[in-house]
């Protein structure tokens, strides 16, 4: 979703920013979130499958962001996506919509419940004024944010 939350890191000594991986269903909003350290592949891809097995079913079209680990080549009718993102997608038999760059209502259900202005600003986010306590367990995290 494009925010962070500090994290302590055990094994580097230092707090280091997490990103929040935001999954919605779209009728419902039945929300989903956690924390990982990084939006590449490796952290995108498990991210999808724990949001899958929390949701506990898999919907026909996932409208994800544009980022590199989803997308290699945006394109309005026929984009590029990462080979294993793709297979992902196969496996699980959805299809990939990702949302065209600089538009946010292609994703306004995240941009709305994850509190971001149109222009991109966390001013309103509901992490932003949360007192979230120093821990590596990311567990604890998806269930601090979800609560």
């Amino acid at each position: 979703a494009g925010m962070t939350v500090p994290v302590w890191d055990v094994e580097a000594r230092e707090e280091r920013p997490a990103q929040i991986f935001v999954a919605v269903l779209g009728c419902s909003n039945y929300t989903y979130l956690e924390a990982t350290w990084t939006q590449k592949l490796g952290d995108w891809t498990a991210s999808h499958r724990r949001a899958l097995e929390f949701f506990g079913a898999t919907p026909a079209i996932v409208a994800c962001d544009n980022l590199r680990s989803a997308v290699r080549k945006a394109h309005r009718y026929d984009p590029e996506l990462n080979p294993t993102y793709r297979d992902l997608a196969v496996h699980y038999d959805f299809a990939v919509v990702p949302a065209r760059v600089r538009k946010p209502r292609d994703k306004a259900l995240i941009v709305t419940l994850a509190g971001l202005s149109p222009a991109g600003h966390t001013d309103s986010h509901p992490l932003k004024n949360s007192a979230i306590p120093r821990r590596t367990d990311f567990k604890w995290i998806r269930y601090s944010i979800s609560s």
